[in-house]
């Protein structure tokens, strides 16, 4: 059953986190799996850049005056926007390069009605085109990615998401998946308001975990982090990266994981209930995907194969003293005669001559007289024929070249079909070149010999009837004369028909050079080029990966298995090797290739493209076989059960949180660690999972489609707040700091309004996104139960700091005339929505209330 995933990515970093997932992608051999990436940011630097297309981006921007006419005039029309807007504060100016920091502009941009039609038709064209794909069928996963920190991602969210289900609902798409990815602050996030950015979206979302439309699909909210206790990812493009083959994993059913981790979501009620000593939602999730796998090996062997095949073809074997030496056939099959003479009378060798025929003995009854007649009437005939020659000498001109043209292609092909380099046929080239120029040279000092004149011929003619000359020495002269003349009326074309041949000659080295410059400049720097023994390395820039194999020897006999100049073919996942004459055979399996597919004449007509091409998807789909008839357990069985051992010890090393959590405050929640290896049988299976048993005995084993990687994924279910030590501790204290500031400067702007001032004279953050959000926070103790469970690094506040602390000190009123009405007051004053709110499964009660971000 066909696997299909429309990827959300909100923000900038969320940007890049959909083109490392995209980038993953392209690099394995898909199966099953459709994808699309819709990318949305008030910035527009990935289009800019070329990295993302204007078809699968929505920019996120509207204009000032549009955002100031709305306030004004529209508010009423869009209780979206209203509900969200703080009383006479609204959301800073966008500007051309996006909403920067602010969160509360980037959820005003998503509150407007144009852009949600937007962003609603591009989710809906999306699903329509995967739909169309694999099966057909409308079953589409959804993924959302966003940066904790970043103002688009972390503010528009919420927002995002009934829009994702309404469009899944007009799909016909039953009970939809969806995860939303939070990318955590790193490390080296040491802004105040990045950080407390993230403290807010994760507070809103603990406000808002009860709402009805978290009935309507299934999925978690996962944070990813730069790593716990156990191992850290120190640059945010690693956590990008780590958050890509997340999604891969989740989603990609080859992995064998997918099922499990979705499997066991309708069991996690943990994720609905309450923390036991805060009483604050467990509704967070964190989840670790480690890889053992051999990193680019796979890919650098397909490089290397393409250099070593294209630098064979061009230069012939790296010892040219094994090379096969070669007769230049060119000049054999065009140039067979020796002088430019010679090249004129097989030009003229078709015109017949009378006189030529005439000899002494059959004219010797003749009386001379007659005999004189009957020798210039030939003559005059002969004559006639020569002048009426040129179209026949240019017919027999044009054929010896069509001849030589098919010749030299014929013997070109044969040249290179034989396994010899083409910088060998282009020094063949050359030769006849040199060889065709030294007959135009002499072609231009040559000079057809003048005698006998026509004056003499007429004299010998006179003479031979006056019987003063011999028969035959006229004989002779006539002959003569009519072979002079007859290399005359070919001398031009022949000239021309060199000429011909030279240009023929010079197009044909100009497209052989063509073809190996644009080889050596695609090949001629990667590792295969012209060397039988190529280096590699292994490489991976996902920094929880492990590399299967790390031995110089271990990885030159994988490359032994899978190269098209190594082994000829795998049986049961082992390799039958051939020997060191058969290995040389992928260059001519090659050349039948392209002999089938009648492509060997590109080589000469310029189209070396076509063949370049045809080069690459030949190497690429003969080593994507084998490597997946060479399996990672395949290599382990080779070398040794030990070495997967310690792969897997070292995996499991590193399946912890990426988050640094505190256990007291996580104590209902639930880990769990799965394996899926790819094993082609039972003693490959027994020894994935012997490896297992000797590090974890709570892990579980599952079967992967894919051979090229062993997966070990992490992930645990049932995180509140506290739990994760940033948002008690260094997020907790930013956030508290940047709303005091919005209090203290909120408070004074309301005491000193006037009718006069405008709204756009307050331009603070108020760190939530919206109004709306903050009365439910406030509402139902969020912040206030956080405080209680606060780390030691976060500061004392009061309620006079901070309205949300109300419950702890119920005796502040100083804010309370300033503070602007709950949703629930606001409804009694005629804005009152029908509630979407679901039944608390932790059987706490709430108000009923309009839930702003569910409308369409």
């Amino acid at each position: 059953m066909a696997q299909k995933l429309l990827v959300l990515s909100l923000g900038t970093t969320g940007g890049e986190v959909g083109l490392a997932f995209k980038k993953q992608m392209e690099q394995r051999a898909l199966n099953g799996f459709y994808y699309r990436v819709l990318y949305m940011d008030t910035a527009d630097y990935l289009v800019r850049s070329g990295m993302v297309a204007d078809s699968e981006f929505i920019h996120l921007s509207i204009s000032n005056h549009f955002l100031r006419n709305t306030i004004a005039s529209d508010i009423n029309r869009n209780p979206l926007f209203r509900d969200l807007l703080y009383q006479e504060a609204p959301p800073p100016s966008p500007s051309a390069q996006g909403a920067g920091n602010v969160r509360y502009c980037a959820a005003a941009i998503l509150s407007m009605k144009g852009m949600r039609e937007t962003i609603k038709s591009k989710i809906s064209t999306f699903i329509e085109q995967l739909s169309t794909q694999g099966d057909r069928r409308p079953d589409i996963a959804f993924a959302i990615v966003i940066s904790a920190v970043g103002a688009t991602g972390s503010g528009a969210a919420e927002l995002l998401l009934p829009l994702v289900l309404e469009a899944a609902d007009g799909a016909g798409i039953v009970n939809p998946k969806c995860d939303i990815i939070i990318l955590h602050p790193t490390t080296a996030v040491d802004s105040s308001l990045l950080l407390a950015n993230a403290e807010a979206l994760y507070i809103e979302m603990a406000a808002r975990h009860n709402d009805r439309i978290y009935n309507r699909y299934a999925g978690r909210r996962v944070v990813v982090g730069s790593g716990g206790q156990q191992y850290k990812i120190s640059e945010l493009v690693d956590m990008e990266k780590a958050a890509a083959t997340l999604l891969r994993l989740s989603m990609d059913p080859l992995s064998g994981i997918a099922q499990q981790y979705w499997g066991s979501l309708p069991n996690r009620h943990v994720l609905r209930r309450t923390e036991k000593e805060t009483g604050l939602p467990t509704h967070l999730s964190s989840a670790t995907p480690i890889t053992i796998n051999l990193g680019d090996l796979g890919q650098q062997v397909i490089t290397i194969d393409s250099a070593r095949l294209a630098s064979r073809i061009v230069l012939g074997p790296v010892k040219q003293e094994t090379a096969q030496k070669t007769t230049n056939t060119l000049l054999l099959s065009t140039l067979n005669f020796s002088s430019f003479k010679k090249l004129l009378d097989q030009l003229t060798r078709t015109i017949r001559s009378e006189s030529s025929a005439l000899t002494e003995t059959g004219m010797q009854r003749l009386k001379p007289v007659q005999q004189a007649d009957t020798l210039e009437q030939s003559y005059r005939k002969d004559l006639e024929r020569i002048n009426g020659a040129a179209e026949q000498i240019q017919k027999t001109a044009a054929e010896m070249f069509r001849q030589w043209e098919s010749a030299l292609q014929a013997e070109g092909i044969k040249h290179i079909k034989g396994g010899n380099a083409i910088a060998q046929l282009v020094t063949h080239y050359n030769e006849l070149l040199l060889t065709v120029r030294n007959l135009q040279s002499e072609a231009i000092r040559y000079q057809p010999n003048q005698n006998p004149t026509e004056v003499d011929l007429r004299q010998a003619f006179a003479d031979l009837r006056n019987r003063k000359q011999r028969l035959q020495t006229v004989i002779n002269a006539t002959q003569q004369r009519l072979r002079n003349l007859t290399e005359e009326s070919a001398l031009s074309m022949a000239t021309a028909l060199l000429n011909e041949l030279e240009q023929l000659c010079v197009d044909t080295i100009s497209r052989l050079n063509t073809f190996i410059n644009a080889t050596e400049e695609q090949y001629a720097n990667q590792p295969g080029w012209n060397t039988d023994t190529p280096t590699l390395r292994v490489h991976d820039d996902y920094p929880l990966s492990i590399p299967a194999l790390t031995d110089p020897k271990d990885m030159l006999r994988y490359y032994n298995r899978v190269s098209i100049f190594g082994a000829s073919n795998t049986t049961g996942g082992h390799t039958s090797f051939r020997s060191s004459t058969q290995k040389q055979d992928s260059q001519a399996r090659f050349l039948e290739e392209l002999e089938r597919v009648a492509m060997l004449e590109h080589f000469f007509d310029g189209q070396y493209y076509l063949i370049l091409d045809l080069l690459k998807h030949y190497v690429e789909e003969r080593v994507q076989e084998r490597l997946s008839n060479y399996s990672i357990l395949d290599i382990y069985e080779d070398i040794g059960q030990a070495a997967l051992q310690h792969s897997i010890q070292m995996a499991l090393e590193r399946a912890h949180p990426l988050v640094t959590l505190t256990r007291e405050y996580a104590t209902n929640s639930i880990g769990e660690c799965y394996v899926s290896g790819h094993w082609r049988n039972p003693t490959q299976r027994s020894m994935l999972e012997r490896s297992i048993k000797q590090v974890s005995q709570a892990t579980k084993i599952f079967e992967s489609e894919d051979p090229t990687e062993i997966v070990i994924f992490y992930f645990i279910d049932g995180l509140a707040l506290p739990s994760i030590n940033d948002l008690s501790g260094r997020c907790f204290a930013a956030f508290l700091e940047e709303r005091k500031t919005w209090i203290r400067e909120y408070r004074a702007f309301l005491k000193q309004r006037t009718v006069r001032r405008r709204q756009e004279d307050f331009s603070g953050i108020p760190v939530y996104n919206s109004n709306y959000n903050e009365q439910l926070i406030i509402q139902q103790g969020i912040v206030c139960k956080l405080y209680n469970a606060r780390m030691g690094n976060v500061g004392e506040y009061t309620s006079a700091d901070l309205p949300e602390l109300a419950c702890i000190d119920e005796e502040d009123s100083d804010f309370e005339e300033l503070r602007p009405e709950t949703p629930r007051a606001r409804g009694q004053n005629g804005h009152q929505a029908d509630s979407i709110l679901s039944a608390d499964m932790t059987e706490q009660s709430t108000q009923p209330r309009r839930d702003p971000s569910d409308q369409g």
